[in-house]
This record gives C-alpha cells, structure tokens and sequence, in this order.
C-alpha cells in the first residue's frame, strides 16, 4: 500500500475515533473549529477516486464530522446562477455540512462587503433573510454599475450550535445589464486642419442611405455613445469594433472609449490605413460590433456603406473581390526584326566581295594559265582540286543553312582525301622535277 494510502487511512481512523470515543465518555474532543476545518478540507482533496477503500475512508470520516454534536465544520454555497440582471436580481446561497446536508441549527448570514472587480463601488453590510434553508440577495438594486462583484459574508448561529463559524467566506457575481445606442454620428474631415467636410447623423438599429466618400486628403470619423436601457445612463463595454467588409476583404478597428464623456470615438485615416486595406479603393460596407462578458445582447449594428478612395491604389473598382478576379491581361513584347538594307545596297556589296575573285581570272587570262604541271601529278591531282573545291563549297553552304556543328562533320570528311591527295600529288611533282633535272 502506498504512502498516500496510509495517510488516508491514518487520517479517518483517527477522525472517526475521536468522535467514537467522545460519543462513548460524553465529552467533547479535545478538537479546535481549526483544527475540523482543515480535516474537512482534507476529505474533500480526497473525494475524486475509483479505489473502493479510498472512498470508504473518505465516507467514514466525512460521516464522522457531519453528525456530531461537538463541532461540525460547514460551507456557504452559491445555489442560484452567477449572473444577476434585471429579469434574475436575486443570488441565493445556503450553509451546508461537508455531507451537503443543512446545518442542524439556524444561522444568520450577514454580507459584509459588496466590492467591484474595478474598485470603484463598496456596499455596506446586508443582513439576509432565510427561507427554506436559502438566504436570498437582491444583488441588481443595489449595485450601480455592470461587472464582477465580489461578495463575502459572515454567519452566526442563533443559540448554541456545533457548527463551526464562517466568516468572510468570498463569492464572485457577475451582474449583467442591456445596452442600446444613445446617440451616433459619422463624419468626414480634412486630416490636416481637422474641418468636418460632411456629417451624417446615425439612427439604430437603421442603415443610413447615404455614403461617404473618402479620399487620401480626408479622414472617416465615427462617434457614439452607449447607454443602459433601462436607467439611460451613459455605459462602457469591453469590445467595440468597427468593421468594414468588402468581398472576402475584412478589416476590424476599435473604438476608443473616452472615461470621462463615456463616448466611444472612430478614426479612420486614409493615408496610415492604405496599408491595413492593400490600397484597394472602393465602396465597403461598414458596421459596429458591440460585445461584453456582462452584457446580455451583444449585438452588430449595419451602419451603411462607405466610399475610399486610397492614394496609389489598385485598378479594381467593381464590386467582386480582387483577390478573385482575373488580373490584367499581361501583352508580351517580343524583339521586333531588324531593318534589312535595300536589295540594290546588298546586290552591291557582294559585286564588290566577288570583284577581287572576277580580277584574278581576268588577269590569269592575260597572262596565260600554267597548267602544264597538272598531267605531271596525275590522278591525284584531280582528286585533291575536287576536295578543295568541295570544301570552298561546304563554306558557302555555311553561310547560306548550314550551322557550325554540320558544317565541322562535312570538313572532317572532306579534310581526309584532301590531304592524301595533296601529299601524293606534291610526292609525284617533286619526282619528276628531279627526274627532269
């Protein structure tokens, strides 16, 4: 077994012993209020279990604590809801033992202190009356503002009693109330000098019909105020947004709230918030969101429709989303041809190229050809001015269609006969110069 089975164990045998014992002799246990207390407490660390010996310890000495005449410790729980509003005022609280049973005698419990989460509102002690075993509060006509109250009260037993006494046992209450719009405005002013250009004045829960446009000069000023429904006096919530949708486009702001006038104000300027919207003008539909974990109707107020008009902005002014539209079509600009001379300035150019060739044949004629010396290298000497003459061909071609790699494969085979024929053709002219000689 386990050393926290032991300590259980321990604990109850010697709770339940000591109420046996004081049970058996009739005299009270040399045990404190404190001291049952925090035995209570202990038990109570221990009530979450599936071992079934675990619980009997627990049940035994939680038995042993709840009937009893000497001293039995107690609770005050919260039996209603912890919220209060104007339909639900009342919180209701009840003592009971560590078994949830009613103490065996009767108590008064008193509120001592009614304290706002913020500080700013105390309420003096409050008596509560029973009945049925429940101590009922009219918490809602008493506080003057919404928000998380905390409550401690202290009991006292009417006689003698073995009950141990509480005593600023603390509660949290959340008091919640209903908001409407007071009064609202929108506006557009310059947002250099600050002058209102045009004001619109707003009526909830209606739309306004009419539309502000918005350029990079100007700013979109919203301001209103939010009252109770029911007292009308000026209210403060934790979230106010202001949201402007377009398309899939949702942009949120908040409305900064002014503690001393209670209004709540809206800037939208046009040159700081190109960024938040991407630059993207045109018509966005505009509204107040209203929200707060006391409040009882949070509500979204359709506002109307606004018109911005944003320095640098994108093309796209219709009502369709841009993100999803089809972009501009894109027109590629490909390399224009380059201009080609005339025909009679390259007709030209190639007399003059070949002049030098015509020049040559012109002035072998004058002179006379000596081909007496191609009998002299025979066969070889045909073969090797055929090669020539198919190479001069391959680098016509190569200016004409041909490309670099085909015309290095055409070279290649024709630079091999070329020079076989040249050797032995220079061998056979050599020898018969010599022979000559």
């Amino acid at each position: 077994m386990c050393v926290q089975y032991d300590s259980l164990e321990t604990t109850s045998n010697v709770i339940t012993g000591i109420f046996a014992m004081a049970t058996k002799t009739g005299e009270a246990p040399a045990i404190t209020s404190e001291q049952a207390t925090k035995f209570g407490n202990y038990l109570l660390t221990n009530t979450y279990t599936v071992d079934v010996a675990r619980l009997a310890y627990v049940l035994a000495a939680a038995t042993a604590l709840d009937r009893n005449q000497y001293v039995v410790p107690c609770s005050l729980l919260l039996t209603s809801s912890g919220y209060v509003s104007r339909a639900n005022p009342d919180i209701q609280v009840r003592l009971a033992t560590i078994l949830g049973s009613p103490p065996p005698t009767e108590f008064t419990v008193t509120v001592m202190t009614v304290t706002h989460q913020e500080g700013d509102e105390t309420l003096p002690k409050k008596k509560l009356k029973s009945k049925n075993g429940l101590y009922s509060y009219n918490l809602f006509q008493d506080v003057s503002s919404p928000g998380v109250y905390t409550l401690t009260f202290s009991t006292e037993s009417v006689g003698g009693s073995p009950v141990v006494k509480l005593t600023e046992t603390p509660l949290q209450v959340t008091v919640s109330f209903e908001v409407t719009i007071g009064s609202a405005e929108l506006s557009l002013s310059d947002r250099e000098h600050g002058t209102t250009a045009k004001k619109i004045s707003l009526e909830y829960p209606n739309s306004s019909k009419e539309t502000l446009e918005a350029d990079q000069h100007s700013k979109v000023v919203m301001k209103f105020t939010l009252i109770d429904k029911e007292t009308k006096k000026s209210a403060l919530v934790h979230q106010a947004f202001v949201r402007l949708t377009r398309g899939q486009h949702e942009i949120f702001f908040v409305a900064t709230a002014n503690k001393k006038t209670l209004q709540y104000t809206f800037e939208l300027d046009m040159v700081t918030a190109a960024e938040d919207f991407g630059s993207l003008s045109g018509s966005y539909a505009m509204s107040l969101i209203v929200g707060d974990f006391a409040l009882e109707n949070p509500f979204s107020w359709d506002i109307g429709s606004v018109s911005l008009l944003f320095a640098g902005s994108t093309t796209d002014t219709g009502d369709e989303d841009y993100t999803y539209r089809a972009k501009p079509e894109i027109q590629h600009m490909f390399r224009l041809e380059e201009k080609l001379p005339p025909k009679v300035i390259s007709s030209t150019f190639t007399v003059l190229v070949l002049s030098p060739l015509a020049l040559l044949l012109v002035l072998w004629v004058g002179i006379g050809f000596n081909v007496s010396g191609l009998g002299t290298g025979g066969l070889w000497a045909v073969m090797f001015h055929i090669s020539l003459g198919g190479i001069f061909v391959v680098y016509y071609l190569f200016w004409l269609k041909l490309n670099m790699f085909d015309t290095m494969k055409l070279l290649a085979l024709l630079s091999v006969p070329t020079f076989l024929a040249g050797n032995r053709m220079l061998k056979r002219i050599a020898s018969s110069n010599q022979s000559a000689s």
